[in-house]
């Protein structure tokens, strides 16, 4: 998730033109996650070590800590309420 600006659906919902870095840094983590749990349920060769699958959680746990609380907040207000999101 390389891109700061937010489109203007989004800029209206969270009241702020962009996304801190951290929380970009939070997405493409989550996304990383996302992707590995996806392989991990369907792709019957794929294999993963316990202590890789906490890289996984630990990596997105550590970004998601580093931004500000209200923008996790708004962020994550956004995402339970907007199913497009």
């Amino acid at each position: 998730m390389d891109v700061g600006t937010l489109g203007r659906s989004l800029q209206y919902s969270l009241r702020s033109i962009a996304v801190s870095s951290d929380m970009r840094a939070f997405a493409g983590n989550f996304i990383a996650l996302q992707a590995a749990r996806h392989r991990a349920d369907y792709e019957p060769a794929a294999e993963f070590s316990p202590s890789a699958a906490l890289d996984f959680i630990a990596s997105a746990e550590i970004a998601f800590g580093r931004t500000d609380p209200d923008e996790q907040a708004d962020v994550l207000a956004l995402v339970l309420s907007n199913p497009r999101a």
